[in-house]
């Protein structure tokens, strides 16, 4: 459900915020297309997935919760992330700046970008 700012809110998972650029992928065959440091932005996860969230600086789904894959490799690894922050694969794009908050549980979009592949 988006805030009164517009911000996305999900259930947030890690211990500090994240400010980079975004990447939606939409079929785990995209994967590699992810960048180091890059913000995932997706419908949900699974065990394929694995190897190329360890390189990402935070995640952002549309659907999972606390005991989600997403959740569960965002603490194994570290990184923060915001899970079931529905419509975010509608309304972030690749190439977006975005302030994933894990804190507060809220995905900003800072800044439109052009898509950069």
């Amino acid at each position: 459900e988006p805030t009164g700012d517009g911000a996305l809110r999900g259930v947030g998972i890690g211990a500090r915020p994240v400010t980079g650029r975004a990447r939606v992928i939409l079929d785990p065959c995209e994967l590699s297309r992810v960048r180091y440091g890059e913000i995932v932005v997706c419908r949900i996860t699974s065990p394929e997935w694995s190897v190329a969230l360890g390189r990402v600086g935070a995640v952002v789904t549309d659907e999972g919760g606390v005991l989600s894959h997403p959740a569960i490799i965002a603490r194994e690894t570290g990184i923060s992330a915001v899970v079931g922050a529905a419509g975010a694969t509608q309304r972030i794009s690749t190439g977006d700046e975005v302030r994933v908050d894990p804190i507060d549980g809220e995905v900003t979009i800072l800044r439109g970008g052009a898509s950069h592949e």
